[in-house]
């Protein structure tokens, strides 16, 4: 089984224009049994939300990561 990581970056926040990044597992409505279903789940969600983040400043990298059964990043 695998899940997908997401780490979310906002381009140039405040005054000093940083990058605020954050991590966290995409919720999925079933399971993700193969590497395969896993990276056309990453290419669907990239293809969807591409053009709103463009927009918004937003920067986003999904990757497949084998579920060993634990919850932490």
């Amino acid at each position: 089984m695998f899940k997908i990581l997401a780490t979310v970056c906002f381009l140039s926040v405040g005054i000093g224009e940083q990058n605020l990044c954050m991590q966290g597992w995409i919720p999925m409505t079933q399971p993700i049994a193969t590497i395969q279903a896993c990276n056309q789940s990453v290419k669907e969600i990239s293809d969807y939300i591409d053009e709103d983040f463009k927009q918004r400043r937003v920067s986003i990298y999904l990757q497949c990561v084998r579920d060993n059964g634990t919850t932490n990043i």
